[in-house]
């Protein structure tokens, strides 16, 4: 058996394959749930918050796992100051 083999899929195969669909809104009652959360933001992290999730409404279906991660995940966890506690 070579265990070397990958199979590509397209969209459409893996949209089949796992039975995707897709949500019409970003506001699902778990997103909603999420953006209300009280983190305690200052006005200046709330200001690039709210631009990096309208950039995410706006463009998040253009992008690859790794725009995801680079253009939104990763400033959003750097708002959160998860690492401040480790240094």
């Amino acid at each position: 058996m070579n265990r070397n083999k990958t199979q590509n899929y397209t969209e459409a195969d893996l949209i089949l394959l796992f039975n995707l669909t897709r949500i019409k809104s970003p506001y699902t009652a778990l997103m909603v749930e999420w953006m209300n959360a009280s983190v305690g933001l200052s006005t200046i992290e709330q200001t690039v918050f709210d631009k990096l999730i309208t950039r995410a409404i706006r463009d998040i279906e253009g992008w690859q796992e790794e725009d995801l991660k680079m253009k939104f995940l990763s400033p959003v966890l750097e708002l959160a100051h998860f690492m401040d506690d480790i240094f």
